[in-house]
This record gives structure tokens, sequence and C-alpha cells, in this order.
């Protein structure tokens, strides 16, 4: 049992991961680490750690990945926590620290973590004005990029990763605990949906009841636009909005940045974070930045840039969350004005 079960959640967190299914994907990373941990398998444990905090760098949870990262590089060299570190520190504009983690990852022999080590080192460089290093490290990217690619032509590399290779033979011998397992999560999973169901129900209600009470509120819906066209007019003006109009990467934004932009919004729309909460309480870092970004206007294209994701993710994060607000599926246009109309 023991056999199955612990690379098995593993392989479900990187299923859930590739169809982006962040909370899925969390669930299974922790059940992979803590089995692991629990009966003393310490080196894939702290594998599957290291995998996590990439997943959580990934998702915009910064802080929580470099813990991770740093708790594993504590037991155990890992080339990939140390570009995990590499690439927040690099996002945070500490060059030094993340040429350092860089160079840590360089001395493991994973030419994929080489690869993205030498990008990040060339883009350092760039930045510093240091055009003969950035040469060298483009040089060495090139490398071990054709290096890659006559890999992957290569029969006899098939599989470079050993990892994948245990856990997709494993999975092929359990093939048949796998469909059982797949049953009882799908059970498991009916028995939720109809609970999510009867919740959504008396979430509607309770909407319904306050958009009543809002509408019969004493104050005028005139003073209301004119308090909101006052609180508006000062937000655009403010410099957490002209700084969000005006950069273009996600590098360029620290987490002092997403405070101030919540708080910011929290005095035009007061009862719009709450509101987000109360609909959805699991609400995620990534989901609540990307609704803050739909609430001051921005283009899908530039939530693509700002939050480190592709525009058919920010499709997928809207429309799986109007899902878990309304219990209702809809296209990416109606989420988007679902968001700005929730005040």
């Amino acid at each position: 049992m023991i056999i199955w079960e612990l690379p098995t959640a593993g392989d479900m967190a990187r299923i859930f991961d590739r169809q982006y299914s962040p909370d899925s994907a969390e669930v299974y990373y922790s059940k992979a680490y803590n089995l692991m941990k629990e009966k003393g398998f310490t080196r894939p444990a702290y594998g599957v750690l290291s995998e996590w905090a990439d997943f959580k760098y990934g998702n915009g949870r910064t802080e929580q990945a470099k813990d991770m990262a740093y708790e594993v590089l504590k037991h155990r060299f890992s080339s990939l926590s140390a570009l995990t570190l590499a690439k927040s520190y690099q996002a945070e504009n500490r060059p030094d620290s993340a040429e350092a983690y860089c160079r840590k990852a360089l001395q493991g022999t994973d030419i994929y973590h080489h690869r993205t080590a030498y990008a990040i080192l060339k883009e350092i460089a760039l930045s510093q004005g240091k055009q003969q290093d950035a040469h060298r490290y483009a040089r060495c990217y090139r490398e071990v990029s054709d290096s890659i690619s006559r890999m992957t032509r290569t029969e006899a590399t098939v599989r470079i990763n050993h990892e994948a290779e245990k856990l997709d033979l494993l999975s092929h011998m359990k093939r048949l605990r796998y469909i059982l397992a797949l049953a009882l999560i799908l059970l498991v999973a009916g028995m939720i949906y109809m609970g999510r169901n009867i919740h959504i129900f008396h979430k509607k209600q309770r909407l319904n009841k306050e958009l009543t009470l809002e509408e019969n509120s004493q104050v005028t819906l005139s003073e209301k636009q004119q308090s909101l066209e006052e609180r508006l007019e000062a937000f655009q003006q403010s410099a957490i909005y002209l700084h969000f109009c005006r950069v273009t990467q996600s590098r360029e934004l620290s987490e002092e940045h997403w405070r101030q932009l919540v708080n910011a919004l929290n005095k035009v729309y007061p009862t719009f974070i709450s509101k987000l909460y109360s609909l959805n309480p699991k609400l995620t870092e990534l989901e609540l930045r990307t609704c803050c970004l739909i609430k001051i206007g921005i283009s899908t294209n530039r939530i693509s840039a700002l939050i480190a994701h592709s525009p058919s993710a920010v499709n997928s994060i809207l429309t799986r969350l109007y899902h878990k607000m309304t219990g209702e599926k809809t296209n990416m246009s109606v989420a988007r004005e679902f968001l700005k109309r929730l005040a």
C-alpha cells in the first residue's frame, strides 16, 4: 500500500498542476510530502517539497515558496530549490542573491535547470550593463539548449527525469488500484458537489438579501454615484494606480505594491474585497490579484504579464472563479463584467 500511495499522490499533484487546478494540486503535494515524511522516505520527501516550492512560486506565493526552498536546502542539495530562490530574488530586484542561487543551481547535473539559470544570469548581466558577461551567459544558454535538443532526439534518453520514469512504471504496475482510487475520488467528488450546490443556493439567497438591503438604503443613487466618482477620481490620481498602469512585467511589482493596491481599492469600493471572500472564502492570493486588476480596468494581456501567467491561464482563473462564486459556468467577458459590477 505504501509503494502505491506515495508516488500516486505526487503524480496526481503534477497532473492537476498541468491542468491548472491549483487547489487540487496543493492537496496532493501536501499529501505526498506528509506521507513520505511519516514513512521515513526523507530524500523523495524533500524532492516533492522542492517541486511544491516551485509550484507555489508559479502561483504567486513567493514568500511560502522561499520558505519551502530554504527548508529543502537545509537538508539536501536541490538545483530546483536554488532556482526557485533565484527567480524569487530576481522578481524582488535583488540581483546579487539571484545570481548566487543561480550559481548554486549550476552545481547540479540537471541541464534543464542549467538552461534556466543561464537565462536568469544573462538578464541580470544585461540589467547591470555587463555586456561581456551577458554574451557569455547567452552562449552557455545556447550550448545547453543545443544539448537538450540532441538528447530529445536520442532514443536512449527518452526518459530524462528518473523520478518521472519511476512514477510512470509504478503507475502501470498498479493500474487497477489507480482505477479503484479514481472511482473513490469521483464518488467523494459527487458528494462534495451535492454539498456545494446546497451551499451555493444559500449563498445566492444571502447575496439577494444583501442586494435588497442595498437597494432599500436611505442613501440615494445619485449621492452614491457622486461619492463613487469622487473616490474613483482620487484613486486614478494615486501613485499606486499610476504605477500599475505603467509597469509591464510581474517582476516590477513587489508584495508592498499589491498591498497598496488592495488598500486603495478598499477606499474606492469598501465592500469589494469582503464580498469576494464572502462569495469564495478560499480565495487564493493569485485570484485576488487578478480580481483587483480587472476592477481597475487592466486588459487581459497586461494581466497576463503582471501575474506571470499566459492569457489562457488568466481566462481559466476568471471563469473558474466565477463558477466558484455563482455555481454557474460562463465565458471570460461575463466573468469580467461580473467583477466590474461587484462593489
